[in-house]
């Protein structure tokens, strides 16, 4: 894709394929992918909008986060008519942008973006066992430092690590609870619309048993269900036996 080798003699620029060339290349291979989330790097600020404007106006992605400095920086887009809005973006101020995403269980989105059809549940119909948990996306977009300095890459990829965690933390933390309040006596209730006929084995009577509520999604959201995806630049290779890779 750089050099252009499909490209004729005369049509680069000291053996460099021309942008257009490259972008054209670029749009076909990520079309063709379709990611929910797609991790960019070294975009360059000059030029960012209309670079990448083909994203967001053939292709979906219709958010992004970028970093903030440098001539060359990370950028993250997201659909989000699959991911929603980032339940946070962290930009920080070495070399990676972070962003994290709630994204119900049951969504099953699919390679190449499409979300699974949910199995017997359908509108309103849906019971309270269809309901499904929150799953929290950490993507973490680094572009480690270049050059010999092995520890400072390591120092970079375990600062955004450590924010990741900071962040998830946020975001697991448990709602605070009400505070206790004296219950009234009340007097037994009729059975109503809302009660569903257990059969009783002892009688041919059944009794009503009250139907559970639905627990709203964002709460069932634990420390233990975040997924966290890591890529990027790593001006390393990560090999066995080098402290990246042992990290």
């Amino acid at each position: 894709m750089y050099r252009g080798d499909q490209l004729e003699a005369g049509q680069t620029l000291d053996g460099v394929a021309p942008w257009p060339f490259r972008q054209r290349l670029l749009r076909e291979q990520i079309a063709a992918a379709s990611p929910d989330v797609l991790c960019l790097q070294e975009v360059s600020e000059g030029s960012f909008e209309q670079d990448w404007a083909f994203l967001r106006d053939d292709l979906g992605y219709d958010c992004h986060a970028v970093h903030s400095k440098g001539r060359f920086r990370p950028a993250t887009f997201w659909r989000s008519s699959t991911c929603g809005q980032a339940a946070a973006v962290v930009n920080s101020k070495d070399r990676f942008v972070l962003t994290v995403f709630e994204v119900p269980s049951n969504a099953g989105i699919q390679a190449g973006g499409t979300p699974a059809a949910a199995s017997g549940a359908s509108g309103a119909s849906a019971s309270a066992s269809a309901v499904s948990a929150v799953s929290l996306v950490a993507v973490v977009n680094n572009h480690l430092q270049a050059g010999p300095d092995e520890a400072r890459r390591l120092r970079q990829l375990h600062d955004a690590l450590d924010t990741t965690r900071k962040e998830l933390a946020k975001l697991c933390k448990p709602a605070a609870k009400a505070p206790k309040t004296k219950k009234k006596k009340q007097p037994p209730q009729q059975p109503d619309e809302c009660a569903v006929a257990v059969a009783d084995p002892a009688s041919d009577a059944a009794a009503p048993a009250a139907v559970p509520a639905a627990i709203p999604a964002a709460a069932t959201a634990g420390p233990n269900s975040p997924i966290v995806v890591v890529c990027g630049d790593f001006n390393n290779e990560v090999l066995p036996g080098t402290p990246l890779h042992d990290y």
